[in-house]
């Protein structure tokens, strides 16, 4: 039932604004070629794998962070509740808040910091076989591609 209802939100994502009913909106959340530092990706070739992933973190009244990671496959997020800074190994960071959406860095270390009660979804454009995190200091050649 999940992946009908799913299904259907795609398709009514990408009609155009003249084929809905008066009773349907559609928005495009976020679009772009870059991620939200300016960085570039690419898709990677072979059997394609869309991944859906809901983060949801509770820190209690103290900062929380994600360890260090990076991305091999180009993702978006969208937040549901709350809020994350995203720190890139570089220095740069970007506060996101409840309802906006972003493209995410990839192969680009960084870490998320949690300061109150958040919910993301996080929609991840993968290859069947590479992993959609990879923590710093893993000696996977995916680790490799990360700067």
């Amino acid at each position: 039932m999940k992946q009908v209802v799913f299904g259907v939100a795609a398709i009514l994502l990408l009609l155009p604004r003249s084929v809905l009913a008066d009773e349907i909106a559609a928005a495009i959340l976020q679009s772009g070629s870059a991620s939200w530092d300016g960085g570039a990706f690419a898709y990677p070739q072979g059997q394609p794998e869309i991944s859906v992933q809901k983060i949801t973190a509770h820190p209690n009244g103290k900062q929380v962070e994600l360890p260090v990671h990076c991305h091999p496959v180009p993702l978006s997020g969208y937040v549901l509740k709350g809020s994350v800074t995203v720190v890139t190994a570089a220095g740069k960071s970007r506060l996101f808040k409840t309802g906006e959406a972003f493209i995410e860095v990839s192969n680009t270390w960084h870490k998320g910091i949690f300061n109150e009660d958040t919910e993301l979804l996080v929609f991840y454009a993968g290859k069947k076989g590479v992993p959609l995190v990879v923590k710093q200091g893993d000696s996977s050649p995916f680790a490799k591609e990360c700067k």
